[in-house]
């Protein structure tokens, strides 16, 4: 590796951590460059302004869940019963490797998504799989007709971002300490249990819960 590229993502690096910790507003090039160890004028040179430094901050932060994401394009059929718990695993398992992923995103959010636009479609592929299986998990009878994928997709996404997100101060509120490893296995089981409360007995045995006669 170049010495070039090693400054580059040196600086990139400290800057994931500013934007994560400060956001677009309060993030200051100076204190990266300082925390760097360059000149501003590097900085600019690399990534020509603070919001574009941001934007590539953004965009590679958001690049590591669609990594993540691509596990899912390995589900069959048989994973059908158990497609919500695993996706909830997955994502609870991510915000636990990737802490300044819910920051960072939390951030843009705050800007009401200004930068978007350059993640529309990234999820695509994913979803559409992940879509299909649910489609027939409807058919089977695990996943109620009148809950569209969307909804279902997004209250798994929120449950694991909330989770990272508020955990210190749910502790507080709950008086149970969410930032406990264990805890946090109990709060995916229990919430597997809630929301899928048919996956005890797919453990043992696939039998889809009886629909209600429509």
């Amino acid at each position: 590796m170049t010495k070039g590229r090693q400054t580059k993502e040196r600086i990139f690096s400290v800057a994931t951590k500013e934007f994560a910790q400060y956001g677009y507003a309060g993030a200051r090039v100076a204190r990266i460059a300082t925390k760097a160890g360059v000149n501003k004028e590097r900085i600019y040179a690399y990534f020509g302004s603070k919001e574009g430094m941001f934007v590539k901050v953004w965009k590679h932060t958001y690049g590591l869940i669609i990594e993540a994401d691509e596990s899912f394009l390995a589900l069959g059929d048989e994973d059908i019963p158990r497609l919500g718990e695993i996706v909830l695993r997955r994502y609870m398992t991510f915000h636990e490797e990737h802490e300044e992923f819910w920051k960072i995103l939390a951030w843009e959010n705050l800007q009401n998504g200004k930068h978007a636009h350059l993640i529309r479609g990234l999820k695509g592929p994913v979803h559409d799989h992940l879509k299909q299986l649910y489609y027939r998990g409807q058919e089977r009878g695990f996943y109620a007709e009148s809950v569209s994928f969307e909804t279902f997709i997004f209250v798994l996404i929120s449950v694991s971002f909330f989770f990272a997100s508020n955990r210190a101060t749910m502790s507080e509120t709950l008086q149970r300490d969410y930032l406990d490893a264990h805890v946090r296995r109990s709060f995916i089981d229990e919430c597997s249990q809630m929301l899928f409360p048919w996956l005890a007995g797919v453990k043992r045995e696939v039998t889809p819960p009886v629909q209600a006669e429509r």
